[in-house]
């Protein structure tokens, strides 16, 4: 779960995800949406953003392990 201003969760399969999306000024939280890794719409061990409500593959996907 993240719900700070730059949210980015992953999980392993079978997990749930929890992120935060926040307004354009980063001053309040707009949405949180939550999902389960399923390995088809979310994918283990990757990162995911929320945007317009949606978890989106982050754009810095980089291996740190």
């Amino acid at each position: 779960m993240s719900i700070g201003r730059y949210a980015r969760v992953k999980g392993a399969l079978g997990c749930w995800i929890v992120a935060s999306e926040w307004n354009g000024d980063h001053n309040r939280i707009i949405d949180v949406q939550c999902a389960r890794v399923d390995g088809v719409a979310i994918k283990p061990d990757v990162w995911y953003s929320l945007k317009n409500g949606e978890f989106v593959e982050d754009d810095n996907n980089a291996k740190t392990d």
